[in-house]
C-alpha cells in the first residue's frame, strides 16, 4: 500500500512540473478596427494585409460578417435573430418571455452575446486576423499581441459620403450617420461594461485628413515596432 502511495505522489508532482513548465499560450496576434460610418475599414483592412504579406509572406485574414455567421451557425439560429445584438438593440423582459414561450428554438439573450464574444476569442486565440467591428475591441481589449484602431472623420465628411451612397438629402445622411455612430458605441460599451470614451485604442485615424495608403502604412510600422510582424 505504501510503495502505491508513494508512486501515486510521484506521479503527481510530475504531472504538476510539466504542466508548471509548459509555457503559457499566447493569443493573437490580432487587428480590430472600430469606425464610424463612412470610414473606409474594409478597404483599409485589405492594404494592412497586403503589406504584412509583401513584408512578411505572412498570410492575415479579415472578418466581420463572418462573426455573424458563426455565432448564428452555433445557436441554429437563422442571422436575422441575432442581428439586434449588432444593432445595439436590447430584448425587452417582455419580448424575452414571449419568444422563450412562442419558439422553440429560443435562445436568451445572454447566450447570443456569450456566443458572439466567444467566436470572437475564437479568432484571436488563432491570431492574425484583422476584425472589423462587431464589438470586437471590447471583447478582445485584453488578448496578449493585439492593436486597436479607431477610424473617425468629421460630421459634415461623413454625411457627405453616406448621402452619395445611399442616394439621400444631406440632413437626412446627418441623422443617419449620428445614429450609426450611437449604436456602434453603444455595442461596444454592452460588450465591456465601462463608457466607450474610456477604452484605449493603439492609433486613431481621421479618414477625412489622410488617404487609406497612408492609415495602412503607418499602422503595418506601428506593428513592425512592436513586434507584431518582423521583415
Amino acid at each position: 500500500m505504501s510503495n502505491i502511495l508513494i508512486k501515486y505522489m510521484e506521479d503527481r508532482f510530475y504531472h504538476h512540473k510539466k504542466n508548471k513548465e509548459e509555457p503559457v499560450k499566447k493569443w493573437g496576434p490580432i487587428i480590430t478596427i472600430s469606425r464610424e460610418a463612412g470610414c473606409p475599414a474594409e478597404e483599409i483592412s485589405e492594404k494592412i494585409i497586403d503589406l504584412i504579406y509583401q513584408n512578411t509572406k505572412e498570410k492575415w485574414t479579415c472578418i466581420s460578417k463572418e462573426i455573424l455567421e458563426k455565432s448564428s451557425t452555433e445557436l441554429n439560429l437563422h442571422p436575422d435573430k441575432i442581428k439586434y445584438v449588432f444593432k445595439a438593440e436590447k430584448k425587452s423582459m417582455m419580448d424575452e418571455v414571449i419568444s422563450a414561450f412562442s419558439n422553440k428554438y429560443y435562445k436568451s439573450d445572454k447566450k447570443i452575446r456569450t456566443t458572439i464574444a466567444k467566436v470572437v476569442n475564437n479568432y484571436a486565440e488563432e491570431g492574425k486576423v484583422v476584425i472589423i467591428g462587431r464589438g470586437g475591441v471590447a471583447i478582445a481589449k485584453d488578448v496578449d499581441d493585439s492593436f486597436h484602431i479607431r477610424l473617425q472623420g468629421p460630421l459634415k465628411w461623413k454625411a457627405d459620403i453616406i448621402s452619395k451612397q445611399k442616394n439621400i438629402p444631406l440632413s437626412e445622411a446627418e441623422n443617419f450617420v449620428k445614429d450609426l455612430d450611437n449604436k456602434r458605441k453603444t455595442l461596444i460599451e454592452s460588450f465591456c461594461d465601462q463608457k466607450f470614451e474610456d477604452l484605449l485604442f493603439d492609433a486613431t485615424f481621421n479618414c477625412a485628413k489622410m488617404s487609406t495608403d497612408e492609415i495602412a502604412g503607418i499602422v503595418f510600422d506601428l506593428l513592425q515596432m512592436r513586434k507584431f510582424c518582423k521583415i
